[in-house]
């Protein structure tokens, strides 16, 4: 299926956004038959795709990942070092960022935030 999905989207995307077309087809091609997979699996299991993963937990790493980048990207835009030690440090920033706000979902109270207790990363 990914490969069908590639091969028939790759020159129009190609056409339509340059290089960039290349990796929106993958990136589409790639959810895609992730989705289908997980549908898939949801029918083999008999259950609704709501049970196949931790779907609250994926979305509370998203947040925190969302929420990791928003200084990294300042910093990345304001500072005005060489480019190589900008990657470093926003790496740095990014990492210290994400793990701080995990440390903090994982410390929280179960009366504050019942729902992020349990699904703390």
């Amino acid at each position: 299926l990914r490969l069908a999905l590639v091969l028939g989207l790759t020159s129009w995307f190609l056409s339509l956004y340059g290089l960039s077309g290349a990796v929106l087809v993958t990136l589409l091609s790639t959810a895609i038959v992730r989705a289908a997979g997980v549908a898939r699996v949801a029918r083999i299991l008999g259950v609704g795709v709501g049970a196949v993963l931790p779907w609250t937990r994926l979305a509370l790493t998203a947040v925190c990942a969302v929420i990791a980048a928003l200084p990294t990207l300042w910093f990345a835009h304001a500072a005005s070092l060489p480019r190589p030690l900008v990657l470093i440090a926003a790496a740095g920033i990014y990492g210290a960022t994400y793990t701080a706000l995990c440390y903090a979902i994982s410390r929280t109270p179960a009366q504050v935030a019942p729902a992020l207790q349990d699904v703390a990363p």
